[in-house]
């Protein structure tokens, strides 16, 4: 009788958690087949994942060859029920009945599909991205941080430096000194140092100057006249603050007038 090693079982049970971090969902495909196969490595299983399942042997068979396949479809029902374990429910109703060769073949078939699909969707989003004048540059280079981890998670990992350069091409007009100044040092930095570098150069900026004063006055009658007599006191009040021109500007129901 076979006896079982207490530190195997313990390194099996810490591989296996693993799979139970994040079960299998689709989009995760290439995570979760790494940890299965880390795992049936360590078990020393992993064949199971490229071979067919035994074929059962004929009535006229020997003690010894049921004895084998009984071993074999042990083996390959067990990663059967590992990776099914490791699975949502729905992947779980899926593959219920199948075995690990066939379940990985059409795992791979739907997953690759599914992460096409996605990756059309975030490359589309991803090159659309633009800081937008008046935000702070913090959330911006963190949502396209968050990107390309996403495309890593795809297999379709950017370069460092390309990654950088895309960042820098994204920033608004008011960064065109701090992205010469970069190009012009080559800075190998990563995207956490350079946002840390732009935070700190955007607290250096000048602050914008107000906006021109604006004043709304409703017209009263079916003309919308303006008063003679607010028409004089806005005239007096820019006469007396010298406004420069453009500075006031008066809107009516029917239009802008400017002063």
């Amino acid at each position: 009788m076979a006896t079982t090693n207490p530190t195997q079982n313990i390194h099996q049970s810490a591989f296996r958690s693993m799979l139970e971090i994040e079960k299998l969902s689709g989009p995760n495909f290439n995570d979760w087949y790494r940890q299965v196969r880390i795992n049936l490595r360590a078990e020393k299983k992993y064949q199971v994942l490229e071979e067919q399942r035994p074929v059962a042997p004929g009535p006229n068979a020997s003690n010894e060859e049921l004895a084998d396949y009984a071993a074999a479809y042990d083996k390959y029902n067990e990663v059967a029920c590992l990776m099914l374990g490791s699975m949502n429910v729905d992947l779980q109703k899926k593959f219920k009945h199948s075995f690990p060769c066939d379940m990985l073949t059409e795992l791979k078939f739907l997953c690759e599909k599914q992460a096409g699909v996605e990756l059309f969707d975030l490359v589309d989003q991803f090159h659309d991205l633009r800081h937008e004048q008046g935000t702070p540059v913090s959330p911006h280079i963190l949502k396209m941080k968050r990107y390309f981890e996403q495309l890593e998670r795809l297999n379709y990992a950017y370069p460092q430096p390309i990654t950088i350069s895309m960042i820098l091409k994204s920033l608004i007009k008011d960064f065109e000194d701090f992205v010469r100044n970069y190009t012009m040092h080559s800075m190998n930095k990563t995207i956490a140092e350079l946002h840390a570098m732009a935070n700190e150069y955007e607290k250096k900026l000048p602050k914008k100057s107000a906006t021109p004063q604006v004043l709304t006055i409703k017209g009263e009658g079916s003309k919308n006249r303006i008063n003679r007599r607010e028409r004089a006191r806005l005239m007096g009040l820019r006469r007396r603050k010298k406004l420069k021109p453009g500075s006031l500007q008066l809107f009516v129901e029917n239009g802008l007038q400017q002063l």
